[in-house]
């Protein structure tokens, strides 16, 4: 993890490549982030945390960017003092979040939209299982004994 006071930005990853090799680039002050990045839409709130969550104090002299390095993947989201922020792929492979001047909480959390999905088709196959199997137990289907 680290504070950068700079952002280049490229139009899309193969730019970010060129742009991470040059010579002049110093990945100390500057972040390289990608205009064409899907993710950079306004950050949506975040749920409940998973055991995948980063929480990060941080304290800026002036407005950033923090940078983590771990590898940027869609359905990673961030809140800046609870507040949502935009999740940027930064530097070709990580994820960086746009920081105020000041002291604040910055949270990093893995909530994607599969797993999410996946839960409540889960939930929903399971009610439908047990009303099936409560309607086979009050109405059995089989030969009368009349």
């Amino acid at each position: 993890v680290w504070q950068v006071a700079s952002a280049q930005t490229v139009p899309d990853s193969q730019s970010a490549l060129a742009a991470l090799s040059a010579p002049a680039f110093d990945p100390a002050s500057t972040v390289i982030l990608e205009a064409a990045d899907a993710s950079s839409q306004p950050g949506r709130a975040l749920g409940p945390l998973s055991p995948a969550a980063v929480t990060l104090p941080v304290s800026f002299q002036k407005a950033g960017w923090l940078v983590l390095s771990d590898t940027s993947y869609p359905g990673w989201v961030a809140a800046v003092d609870g507040q949502p922020a935009a999740v940027l792929h930064a530097d070709y492979a990580f994820r960086a979040v746009a920081v105020p001047a000041g002291a604040h909480t910055v949270v990093f959390d893995y909530q994607p939209m599969s797993l999410r999905l996946g839960l409540w088709l889960s939930g929903f196959g399971l009610a439908v299982a047990a009303l099936l199997g409560l309607a086979a137990w009050r109405w059995p289907v089989g030969p009368s004994s009349s």
